[in-house]
């Protein structure tokens, strides 16, 4: 499978575009809702094995800015 960076990047400037005219240019996420289940690397791309292990990520722990 062949990706063309172009096409990419210029998908994901439009998602982004569409994100900044829906929600502005700041968004903020009021409850910490941003909880999220990690699977470890060695099975996240097995489907013939389920995750024996889960860990919790947290979005707002992995985008942290200072404010």
């Amino acid at each position: 499978m062949k990706i063309d960076v172009d096409q990419l990047e210029q998908a994901l400037k439009t998602l982004v575009e569409e994100l900044r005219k829906k929600k502005g240019k700041i968004i903020n996420i009021e409850q910490p809702i941003d909880y999220y289940w990690s699977v470890p690397g060695d099975v996240l791309y097995n489907p013939y094995e389920n995750p024996k292990v889960l860990t919790l990520g947290q979005l707002s722990d992995d985008f942290r800015r200072d404010e």
